[in-house]
């Protein structure tokens, strides 16, 4: 974990480096995690803080904790959440909100199995946040095939 710290982020030339981390005892790649719950943000902000460099970390549990399989979809528990929530990012969503998202859901899915797992969001160093936009032209052909499909059905029902 240390190594990832000190030797892998510094090479990356991105501006923008976030590490997710599905793995027991993820947490040791954080001192802290990012205490702040983020609340909705208006675009002049989100072009401020890519602006900055930062490299932040999602990890799936504590520094002490293992963490569960068994999720959504044969996913881990995380990593189906993890997937879940950017499926469902319908204009942007932020490293930062992202964390305290999977924070709430994977504490959730674990506490109703009987274990503690908490995920942890922070940053390694830097003041920006990396920023997940969705794919506009895949949205938009969802929307166009869900609009043949209601259109089948309409004259499949007409017939």
């Amino acid at each position: 974990m240390q190594q990832i710290k000190a030797e892998v982020c510094p090479l990356i030339p991105a501006k923008h480096l976030l590490i997710i981390a599905d793995a027991c005892f993820g947490g040791l790649l954080l001192k802290r995690s990012t205490d702040t719950t983020p609340t909705y943000y208006d675009m002049s902000y989100v072009k401020s803080i890519t602006k900055e460099h930062v490299r932040q970390i999602i990890t799936a549990g504590s520094e002490k904790q293992r963490v569960l399989d068994g999720g959504i979809k044969d996913h881990s528990v995380f990593t189906g959440r993890l997937i879940e929530s950017l499926s469902n990012v319908k204009t942007y969503v932020t490293a930062l909100q992202l964390g305290v998202d999977l924070k709430e859901k994977v504490y959730g899915d674990a506490a109703a199995r009987g274990h503690n797992q908490t995920p942890q969001v922070g940053k390694i160093y830097g003041v920006g946040d990396f920023v997940f936009i969705p794919d506009a032209e895949k949205e938009q052909r969802k929307v166009e095939d869900q609009i043949r499909t209601l259109e089948g059905e309409i004259n499949d029902y007409a017939d």
